[in-house]
């Protein structure tokens, strides 16, 4: 129990380092209000909504709003409003999918999908969060198809992270690589924090490490020894909840949730993939006795080894492949002097922690949004830096339950 506090404890730092970022020193001191156009949107339809407390659009425009800005309260108040003026509403039912799905909750979340799809919704509104739903049930291949639909209309670095962890959690590493790599490339640390997972995930625990080595403050790094090497032993529903919202054991809730799923019919092939035909014995070639045929036979071999010696040859002068850049360094903000011993002391709780209910990382950081932890950059709440809670808390999901408030 104490080596997993210690993992827990870093993987907070973790999240933590994802967040900072590096600021030329010509610009630290300079004070600049980052745009805030969610927030902007939301005022708007605040003042719509003191006018009227009626207005359906609104009201569901405010859940989608709050939802982007991590306020899970908020946005199940809207929702529950609207909800009310119109039960059939297929943007109300995915906007509560959504916050569902980001609460952890993937089978009640697919119940509400599935009504939003059949109030005739745009799937494409909320395909991505239903991938996500699919992930965290063990139902990658459902998850992946949704994820590829999502990205048809233009990529979007966080369903792209999503899309590699999916492919990650099915083992097919060097597909889930290949999808982060320009996310990589322009130094994005989630898809670096998305990268480690997958590494983890399919047995390379030192490379996992060598970037959390590289992205965290300190010697922090070593207690996520443990997370990396029990990932790739759990299955794959406890490796989608450890990747998108750092849990690693299952819970009695989780299990009720799972049974909330509604009936999914068979797989049908995925339309534009390649149909894998089933094989066929070819009958047997007559072995030839004629001199001709063995000529003919001799002049094949050489044309077949000239084939082959041109195939080197475009192989060597093949360019190779831009080696990845390093990991992003760890840059504490300016002016901090918290210690390590801080850090520690605000994920295990405080000196006053007596119960597992203290030191949930989700207590300090939001889930991300597109897991969005990714834990993502993952998790749900928004964050695409952060890392989610480490243990399950029966209350805390209570906190982000659909209500009538």
């Amino acid at each position: 129990m104490r080596l997993f506090r210690r993992s827990e404890t870093a993987m907070l730092a973790f999240a933590i380092s994802l967040a900072a970022v590096s600021t030329p020193a010509c610009a630290q001191y300079a004070i600049v209000q980052a745009p805030t156009p969610d927030a902007d949107a939301l005022a708007s339809e605040m003042r719509l909504l003191a006018a009227n407390p009626g207005d359906l659009d609104a009201l569901i425009r405010a859940g989608e709003l709050t939802l982007k800005l991590d306020d899970a309260t908020a946005a199940s108040g809207f929702f529950a409003r609207a909800e009310r003026i119109d039960p059939r509403n297929a943007r109300v039912k995915a906007g509560q999918g959504t916050l569902l799905v980001q609460s952890g909750r993937p089978g009640e979340a697919l119940r509400r999908f599935a009504e939003a799809e059949s109030f005739r919704g745009d799937v494409r509104r909320f395909v991505a969060d239903r991938g996500l739903a699919y992930d965290l049930i063990g139902e990658q291949e459902r998850a992946q198809r949704d994820y590829r639909v999502a990205l048809k209309d233009g990529p979007v670095d966080e369903t792209i992270r999503r899309y590699a962890l999916s492919l990650g959690i099915s083992g097919r590493r060097d597909e889930a690589l290949s999808q982060l790599d320009p996310l990589l490339r322009r130094s994005d640390r989630a898809a670096w924090r998305a990268r480690a997972f997958i590494l983890a995930m399919t047995g390379d625990a030192a490379g996992a490490e060598r970037i959390a080595t590289s992205m965290m403050p300190g010697g922090l790094a070593q207690g996520l020894q443990p997370f990396f090497q029990r990932l790739p032993q759990l299955g794959a529903v406890d490796r989608a909840f450890a990747v998108h919202f750092g849990e690693v054991r299952g819970s009695a809730q989780r299990m009720m949730d799972a049974r909330l799923a509604p009936p999914m019919p068979a797989l049908q092939p995925e339309p534009g993939q390649p149909v894998v035909m089933a094989s066929t014995i070819k009958p047997p070639v007559p072995v030839a006795t004629d001199k001709s045929d063995r000529r003919n036979r001799k002049k094949d071999k050489k044309d077949k080894r000239r084939g082959l010696e041109t195939v080197r040859l475009a192989t060597a002068t093949t360019t190779p492949p831009v080696p990845l850049p390093a990991p992003p360094a760890y840059v504490g903000p300016p002016g901090q002097h918290r210690s390590r011993a801080g850090i520690a002391g605000t994920a295990r709780g405080g000196p006053g922690d007596t119960g597992p209910d203290r030191g949930r990382a989700g207590d300090v950081i939001p889930r991300a949004r597109q897991a969005t932890a990714g834990c993502h950059g993952f998790c749900p709440a928004g964050n695409d830096n952060g890392l989610a809670r480490s243990t399950s808390r029966p209350g805390a999901d209570a906190r982000s339950r659909p209500t009538d408030a």
